[in-house]
């Protein structure tokens, strides 16, 4: 005969507690402090309590495993390479008018006219 029993049997602890490696918790204590990371979103991805992470992130500053402070490079954007466009000049009368390429040629027709007329 097998007995299913739904309370935890006497003197059994109260929780079944977890064990996390510390690879893993100095992982998610960096990642906690990557600039926009809500800790809250962290911890609920994991399966562990906000303050869970906060206390793994002490522990791993207080260890040097990592620093408190982001890094310079990871808070400053990269630069944005520059594209050139390109223009188009025409010289009327004393007068240069430039324009990008993809311009509309309607509107370029109004400006040399009214350039012609001045």
């Amino acid at each position: 005969m097998i007995e299913a029993v739904a309370e935890p049997f006497e003197g059994a602890p109260a929780q079944v507690h977890r064990r996390w490696s510390d690879a893993f918790k100095t992982e998610i204590a960096a990642e906690s402090l990557i600039p926009g990371a809500k800790v809250s979103e962290i911890a609920r991805r994991v399966g562990v309590d906000a303050s869970q992470i906060y206390q793994w992130r002490k522990a791993a500053v207080r260890a040097g495993w990592i620093s408190q402070a982001p890094a310079p490079a990871a808070t400053k954007a990269l630069p944005v390479p520059e594209t050139r466009i390109p223009t188009i000049e025409i010289s009327l009368g004393g007068a240069t008018i430039r324009c990008e390429a993809g311009f509309d040629e309607a509107h370029l027709r109004r400006v040399i006219r009214a350039v012609r007329q001045s």
